[in-house]
């Protein structure tokens, strides 16, 4: 379908053409990205507060993901109503311009997950670097002032096909799945979702081990058996394992931590390999501590 616009823009009809084109194609792009992050945090909130280890209402994590969750949702609505264009294309600027900062900033302080994807694992740099691209994007194709009606429609139409093929993709995930992050995590070589790979053990205290709880989804239709895991510190325990995860179930696995001598750095992060008897990566989680200024002796 052509696009035409009136004889007085400038600098050129071809250089506002490709220019319009360029605009439609990061706009349909936003939409599925987002629209792919909303679904997937959606779901990921539902097995944590529901099937997990229950998130408090007061959690401020839950609460910021909420937010997250509510902006790109509204995001979404607004580039699809199609109203006023460059407000929009301001706003997707804005949005992912702080996305790229939290993700670089997460990548600074060695967070482990950016969390951009619901339970999808990626790199916090990962996320940076593609935040930014997409910020770039959207600079070089601000919309045109002067559209016709022709190239309005053209555009809205292309946005919405993009939202309804990824609604319908997701949608047929979930019936066939069972879950929505299954061809995400499939596609990255496991067969094991894990509802948050991050933990919070919150402040240690000497003598006192915390228990927090992981949710492992098994996708496949076979069971899959965790034979072990290794750690990066002796402190970080799982009482449960060895443990059998039957085809397309969700069971808990308990990670305890436990305060040794020479813990209290704030913010540090301990890693756990799982090992599985499938042909399948091991699952890496993380569980963050922190104590207050001393170290425990």
């Amino acid at each position: 379908m052509s696009v035409t616009y009136s004889s007085d823009e400038s600098p050129s009809k071809s250089h506002m053409a490709l220019l319009t084109a360029g605009h439609e194609l990061v706009q349909a792009f936003v939409v599925v990205l987002l629209t792919v992050a909303v679904v997937l945090k959606v779901e990921q909130l539902f097995v944590l507060h529901y099937l997990s280890d229950k998130a408090h209402f007061w959690d401020a994590r839950l609460w910021t993901k909420l937010l997250v969750l509510l902006i790109e949702s509204f995001t979404v609505t607004w580039i699809l109503s199609g109203w006023q264009p460059h407000l929009s294309q301001l706003l997707c600027i804005g949005l992912f311009g702080t996305f790229a900062m939290a993700s670089g900033w997460k990548s600074w302080i060695r967070w482990p997950v950016c969390g951009c994807f619901g339970s999808v694992s990626t790199s916090p740099l990962a996320g940076f670097w593609l935040d930014l691209v997409v910020v770039l994007l959207l600079i070089a194709t601000w919309p045109a002032s002067r559209l016709t009606a022709n190239a309005k429609r053209w555009t809205e139409s292309l946005r919405g096909v993009a939202f309804l093929a990824c609604v319908v993709s997701l949608t047929v995930s979930v019936l066939w799945f069972g879950w929505a992050h299954a061809p995400f995590i499939i596609a990255s070589g496991r067969v094991i979702l894990v509802d948050d790979p991050v933990k919070d053990f919150g402040v240690l205290e000497r003598g006192a081990s915390v228990d927090r709880v992981f949710g492992l989804i098994n996708l496949s239709p076979r069971p899959v058996h965790v034979l072990g895991a290794k750690t990066t510190c002796s402190c970080l325990e799982f009482p449960d394992l060895p443990l059998a995860i039957p085809g397309g179930a969700y069971v808990r696995l308990r990670a305890r931590l436990v305060p040794a001598d020479g813990m209290g750095v704030r913010g540090e992060y301990h890693a756990a390999r799982l090992w599985l008897d499938a042909v399948n990566e091991p699952i890496t989680l993380y569980a963050r501590s922190r104590t207050n200024t001393t170290r425990l002796h």
